[in-house]
């Protein structure tokens, strides 16, 4: 009998968790445990819940990055040009500044795009979690429509 890989997946909302259990499905080898949790929850749900039992750990975003630093076998749902494509897409329609606040396997990926497409928004890399509520406070305070 062939073992098989336990992952922990921590999904950074519930749409994403979903996804994950759903192609989970097409994958017998693959006993998958979803939690859902950004950021810091999401490095407190690895802390509470690898404990070895686990091969590895699946995220995305600015969440995977952080749980690298734990120094757990990581592997990372990538952010694609098309999901950032689709993010700048919704906020097109917005009258005012524009901006993008994320971490820069995000930012770099957002720059080529608007600056390929033409598109008018300011991005913002931040390199902890804790830079994320005073960023969009400033940003808010410089009058950002969409953020």
């Amino acid at each position: 009998m062939k073992k098989r890989l336990r992952v922990l997946g921590i999904a950074p909302y519930e749409g994403m968790k979903t996804l994950m259990s759903s192609l989970a499905a097409d994958y017998p080898q693959i006993d998958l445990t979803l939690f859902v949790g950004d950021l810091e929850q999401g490095v407190e749900i690895a802390r509470s819940n690898f404990h070895g039992n686990y091969d590895a750990v699946i995220s995305r975003g600015g969440t995977a990055k952080l749980l690298r630093k734990l120094s757990l076998p990581v592997i990372e749902i990538e952010v694609s040009m098309y999901d950032i494509l689709c993010a700048v897409k919704l906020a097109d329609g917005v009258s005012g500044r524009t901006a993008m606040v994320s971490f820069a396997n995000i930012t770099e990926n957002a720059r080529l795009l608007c600056d390929l497409l033409g598109y008018d928004v300011d991005i913002f890399t931040i390199e902890s979690a804790d830079m994320v509520e005073p960023t969009l406070r400033r940003l808010q305070s410089e009058s950002y429509q969409a953020i």
